[in-house]
């Protein structure tokens, strides 16, 4: 049998289903090395073409 409430809950530091604290999240957002991306964040390459990036930072 299946009992409801058995399900432990963590609480976390994170930001959402992310790798980062809020403070580095703020601060990566702020420096345009993310991109919010749904539940997840979008990381932000710095090399290849510059046309891809304006691509990413239009969107």
């Amino acid at each position: 049998y299946k009992f409801p409430g058995r399900q432990k809950i963590i609480v976390s530091k994170k930001w959402g289903f992310t790798k980062l604290t809020r403070q580095e999240y703020v601060e990566a957002r702020a420096n345009g090395l993310v991109k919010p991306d749904g539940c997840y964040v979008k990381y932000l390459n710095t090399n290849g073409p510059l046309a891809n990036h304006l691509k990413e930072l239009a969107a």
